[in-house]
């Protein structure tokens, strides 16, 4: 590290999602007269056995003995319990204790990664009380006070609370009352390489090929899905649904369904290329990359109406938004999108050029570098 440069912190939860480190990358290369200092703060936590023990013990203190249970469950409780922010903190203090620091910048808001007298910045695409604006059916258990309070915490003591979409801001300016002028929207990229491949004019797209791709299936709308293309099915019996990421038990009698399972990024490229309608239609999602992801391609989409999605998916420019758990709904905006093939290619054509105008990570840093450095200066 070239002792002479400063220093900005970039403060992450680990290498997943990809968000994490493209991010990193963009904004090394935004602030090129600064070294940027990674800080992955699970990796740390496994280089520390001791460290890790004492966190792990205080989890299951704080949130029972039904954590040890489920193994991926409790590394997910680490990552979120008070003994793990607190420290996270210490860990960061430490770190700016040391000098030549000249910001530092975390990735969600998960933990407090301030220290006082070093210019702090927060990217999110969640808040806790947002949540609970789901419908009914999709909300967890209602959140601790504490817990919201020691959210309220980091965007008070953050310069600048950067966040992916507008509702995200209305959560933090009216539930969290944050100051307006501390939270701008500069929403979010695709985790795809940016731009198509230069071939890509030369791939068959079938129109009436609609592609699913999520892991969760039940909480990303697999089973709705599942019964408006049996719907669909009546009136476009040549419609396809091809599933990526899940491998769901497709009932015998559904023709039509292709189970895929999980797959690398370029299959999955070709996945979106050769398709004509992406469709999620997603119970609870923070945000929703794959759906930039599918728009990056010109697709149409078809989500729900929920969270980030009433951003950029625009009801008969760049596709539809459906309620909740509503398989009519679904299979009439999948209808509409086959029944005129052309219109649903102009949708397309509409999505991603707002992915080119607004959604990608170039972009998105650009933005938060300009912010940075305008505080950083004040």
């Amino acid at each position: 590290m070239n002792t002479n440069k400063k220093t900005f912190l970039f403060i992450m939860p680990g290498t997943v999602p990809i968000a994490n480190p493209r991010v990193s990358r963009h904004l090394a290369e935004a602030f090129p007269d600064f070294e940027c200092e990674v800080l992955d703060y699970s990796k740390e936590l496994r280089s520390r056995p001791i460290s890790l023990i004492l966190i792990c013990l205080r989890t299951v203190l704080e949130m029972g003995l039904g954590v040890l249970k489920d193994r991926s469950k409790l590394r997910d409780s680490i990552l979120r319990t008070v003994a793990t922010e607190n420290w996270i903190k210490r860990w960061v203090a430490e770190r700016v204790s040391a000098g030549n620091v000249a910001f530092s910048f975390q990735m969600q808001s998960l933990f407090d990664g301030s220290v006082a007298g070093c210019s702090h910045f927060v990217f999110t695409d969640h808040t806790r009380l947002e949540n609970e604006k789901y419908p009914k059916t999709e909300q967890g258990p209602a959140q601790p006070q504490r817990m919201i309070n020691r959210e309220a915490e980091i965007y008070a003591n953050a310069c600048v609370v950067f966040v992916r979409s507008e509702n995200i801001r209305r959560s933090l300016t009216n539930e969290y009352r944050t100051d307006p002028k501390k939270v701008e929207v500069v929403y979010a990229g695709s985790n795809l390489q940016e731009g198509r491949p230069i071939n890509d004019a030369a791939v068959e797209r079938d129109p009436f090929t609609i592609l699913f791709v999520g892991l969760d299936w039940e909480r990303k709308g697999g089973p709705e899905l599942l019964a408006a293309f049996r719907l669909l099915r009546k009136k476009h019996p040549e419609a396809r649904l091809v599933i990526a990421g899940a491998s769901p038990d497709v009932p015998a009698d559904l023709e039509g369904v292709e189970v895929i399972g999980e797959v690398c990024n370029d299959v999955l490229g070709q996945l979106y290329r050769r398709a004509g309608i992406f469709c999620l239609p997603t119970r609870r999602e923070p945000f929703g990359i794959v759906f930039l992801e599918a728009m990056q391609h010109g697709l149409p989409v078809v989500g729900t109406d929920i969270g980030a999605q009433r951003d950029f998916i625009r009801n008969g420019e760049t596709g539809f938004r459906v309620p909740v758990r509503d398989p009519d709904a679904i299979a009439s905006a999948l209808c509409k999108l086959c029944d005129d093939p052309n219109a649903a290619k102009e949708m397309g054509q509409r999505g991603e050029q707002l992915i080119r105008d607004r959604y990608n990570w170039k972009s998105v840093v650009e933005k938060i570098s300009v912010r940075i450095r305008r505080e950083i200066r004040e």
